[in-house]
């Protein structure tokens, strides 16, 4: 058995994940303001 765990994606992969769904929620709830108003 290994001790060494390995990450199923990189950090930069998860900060880049956690960036683009950052914008596109942003992005999202923009625009479902827009529409209420």
């Amino acid at each position: 058995m290994e001790a060494e765990e390995e990450a199923v994606i990189g950090f930069w992969s998860a900060f880049g994940w956690l960036d683009g769904m950052t914008v596109f929620i942003a992005l999202l709830s923009e625009y479902v303001v827009d529409t209420i108003e």
